[in-house]
């Protein structure tokens, strides 16, 4: 019930296949099923990739609320950095396999080569 409350969008699609879904309705298939099994931890990968704007923007506000009011830990991939940021405790910034940077979201926010990190120059 949750999942479908959170996800409604999915009411439209339970009964096709999967292989059928596009790439935004597998993303909430994917995020609905692990509220389904009451995962502790939901990773995400790039969840907003194959969206619209105005789609990616509830899917973000929707996984903050998930964090907020359900206390999961959500391991967040996204390569709209700002965006996962809004939505995030703490980031990690990988430049070629390596720790670039670890630490609060607003930290590396502020940090002074914030640029240079996010375009995984440093």
């Amino acid at each position: 019930e949750l999942a479908l409350n959170v996800f409604p969008e999915v009411n439209r699609f339970m009964k096709r296949r999967a292989g059928t879904l596009s790439g935004g309705e597998r993303q909430f298939l994917a995020i609905a099923t692990a509220l389904i099994r009451k995962a502790n931890l939901l990773m995400l990968d790039e969840p907003t990739a194959q969206l619209s704007p105005k789609l990616a923007e509830t899917t973000f506000n929707r996984i903050a609320s998930l964090r907020d009011e359900l206390k999961l830990t959500i391991a967040l991939v996204e390569q709209d950095i700002r965006k996962a940021l809004e939505v995030s405790d703490n980031a990690y910034v990988l430049i070629s396999g390596r720790l670039a940077f670890q630490g609060k979201a607003q930290e590396l926010k502020d940090h002074k080569d914030f640029k240079k990190l996010c375009m995984g120059i440093c």
